[in-house]
């Protein structure tokens, strides 16, 4: 699972890759490894969730000028969002 991560963040531009890739990759690996221990359909809807948002997120840093990205501060805080969104909505409406 980790490599369909990896492949998928491959179509984030190379400037996002060398300052990310490395930490969202051991974040992944930590992650997957918790849902893992929860089941298969816990592990599932944590890949669809994290595989789709990364999807999105490379077309938005494709599409956005360099001179318009986001601070990587403004980066680091929509990522704790959106993992903070993620584990209430999973509270809500179960695991």
């Amino acid at each position: 699972m980790g490599s369909l991560y990896r492949m998928v963040l491959l179509l984030y531009p190379q400037s996002f890759q060398d300052a990310f890739g490395a930490e969202m990759t051991a974040v992944f690996a930590d992650r997957a490894a918790e849902y893992r221990e929860k089941g298969l359909l816990s592990l599932l809807r944590f890949m669809h969730t994290e595989i789709t948002g990364l999807l999105i997120g490379s077309l938005r840093e494709r599409m956005v000028p360099d001179s318009l990205a986001p601070v990587v501060g403004g980066t680091v805080a929509a990522v704790a969002l959106h993992s903070f969104l993620y584990q209430a909505l999973l509270g809500l409406y179960g695991r």
